[in-house]
Parts: C-alpha cells; sequence; structure tokens
C-alpha cells in the first residue's frame, strides 16, 4: 500500500492522464507553509461532493432548482468542483475573491464566457465577472464552497485549521 502523500495516491489533475500524472508528479506536494499534502482521490472527491451538494441546498433557498445531485451532474462540472478543492489545497488561505478568479479561469479555459443565461450549449454564465460585480448572493456561494471545502479537508485530515486561520 502507498504511503496518502506518495504520487500514486496524489489526485490527477483535471484534463491530465494518469501517465502524465505520474510522470509529472513530485514525490510530495507541499503547502507554501512546508506541511505535506495528505490529499487522495476519495478525499478529493469526498470534499467537491459535499461542496456540489451544499451549493445545491444553498441554490434551492432561492428557488433556483437548476441544480442535479452529484452523480447526475455533468462531469465538467464535477471536475469543476474538484479543481476549487485543489485550488484550496494548494493555497489553504485562499480568499473567496481568489477562489472566485480560480473557477473563472477554469470556465475560460472551457471556452465559456459572459452571457446573461448559463447554457452549457453556448458556454455562458452570467457569474464570468469580477469578484466585486457579484450578487451578494452569488459572492454567498464561493464563501460557502470554501468553508465548505475546509471543514471536509480538515475532517479528513488534508488540512489543519492553523493552515487558514
Amino acid at each position: 500500500m502507498n504511503p496518502p502523500n506518495s504520487k500514486e495516491n496524489m489526485p490527477t489533475p483535471i484534463g491530465a492522464t494518469e501517465e502524465q500524472h505520474a510522470a509529472d508528479a513530485p514525490e510530495q506536494d507541499e503547502y507554501a507553509g512546508g506541511d505535506t499534502i495528505q490529499l487522495t482521490n476519495a478525499k478529493l472527491d469526498a470534499a467537491a461532493i459535499a461542496c456540489h451538494e451544499m451549493n445545491k441546498t444553498y441554490c434551492a433557498a432561492f428557488m433556483d432548482f437548476d441544480h442535479e445531485h452529484w452523480d447526475d451532474c455533468p462531469e465538467a462540472l464535477q471536475n469543476s468542483a474538484r479543481d476549487g478543492i485543489i485550488a484550496i489545497c494548494m493555497n489553504p488561505a485562499i480568499t473567496p475573491p481568489e477562489l472566485h478568479n480560480n473557477w473563472m479561469m477554469g470556465k475560460a479555459a472551457e471556452g465559456y464566457v459572459w452571457g446573461p443565461t448559463k447554457s452549457v450549449v453556448d458556454k455562458t454564465h452570467p457569474s464570468l465577472i469580477e469578484y466585486n460585480e457579484l450578487t451578494y448572493q452569488e459572492r454567498m456561494k464561493d464563501l460557502i464552497f470554501l468553508s465548505t471545502a475546509r471543514a471536509v479537508l480538515v475532517r479528513d485530515g488534508v488540512l489543519k485549521e492553523s493552515h487558514f486561520f
């Protein structure tokens, strides 16, 4: 069995093949503070699922029922949540605006542009704007994602609270 911080147990970056990941992965990834990342694929998915489902529930509170459960949502949406978790692991002190910028870069890489409505077909999204231009309700999504991710990652031994407080 591989130790939890071995490159064999590190999550494959989104868009990379297992072979590319194995060839490029360092023996250990470290936070800026020097602590070893203990993120396995199972822990990555546990955090991503929790964040996705929390966002789904938050949106439903505002009568937005346009979100599927994790198992039913497109792989690109699942990968977007995973990318957010990886960004948090690489910078546990990341702020909601920085997390939003990370999400926007991911969407741009997928070919998305700003549009008044969310459309997978047209690759448009109304939240592809600067964080400070988002509504309060939309900014809360980043805060909820970040808080949920941190809670799950601390619970699972991936992060320590001292990494971000």
